[in-house]
């Protein structure tokens, strides 16, 4: 049997195809996210928190990402992961491990085009209020760009945020939940995960919220 050829273009589509960063949230002791390798990628980085300082953790027992501390006091962190995809479309994606016994004030944050604090799309959910939604900061200006106040999220069920061109669209597993177009952030920028405090100062934080399997993909 003769042997198959690929050309470079191929290989290098085929490699392209896989997710540009990968994060089980798998480690042998527990670390803050900062200090955690991802499976695929090279680090993280925390980009802003807010009220008293404090990091995600990614929980040993669990191979899951919490927020260690409880809190309804306007607290909130966020997070960027590396590398940033070279194009500026790009999805990111997270499963929810557990929302056992959690506050409906508890919210996380898919974050895409992160330039800096002050200019980057997000994707809010809270999984048990429920109340989901899409905006942008852009020179420290919030806008909510779509929401729903239908929809919850429970265990397995995965938040998908996908930016491509001037379109924004948040799902629910394979279901889409929020659209919005806008045209106010157009370069590429890093993709992160962040929970409590981004716009809603009631936010809540609470380590029976685990995430697990963030991905990011460039499309």
């Amino acid at each position: 049997m003769g042997k198959t050829l690929f050309s470079t273009s191929q290989i290098m589509a085929a490699a392209a195809a896989g997710p540009l960063i990968f994060d089980t949230f798998t480690a042998g002791s527990n670390e803050n996210l900062q200090d955690h390798t991802p499976d695929v990628g090279t680090s993280w980085t925390k980009e802003f928190v807010v009220g008293t300082d404090f990091s995600l953790q990614v929980l040993a027992s669990a191979d899951a990402l919490i927020s260690p501390e409880t809190s309804t006091t306007g607290r909130g962190v966020g997070y960027v992961a590396a590398p940033a995809p070279s194009s500026a479309d790009a999805e990111a994606k997270i499963t929810f491990a557990s929302v056992t016994s959690v506050s409906a004030e508890v919210s996380i944050h898919l974050f895409a085009r992160y330039a800096d604090e002050n200019n980057f799309y997000y994707a809010t959910v809270y999984p048990l209020l429920p109340y989901s939604e899409i905006g942008e900061f852009v020179a420290g200006v919030n806008t909510v760009l779509d929401f729903d106040e239908a929809v919850s999220f429970g265990a397995a069920d995965v938040a998908r945020f996908v930016v491509e061109g001037t379109s924004l669209k948040l799902y629910k597993n394979d279901t889409l939940l929020l659209e919005a177009t806008d045209a106010s952030i157009s370069a590429a920028g890093n993709a992160g995960v962040g929970m409590g405090f981004l716009v809603y100062s009631g936010d809540d934080l609470d380590p029976d919220l685990q995430l697990d399997d963030f991905t990011v993909t460039e499309l």
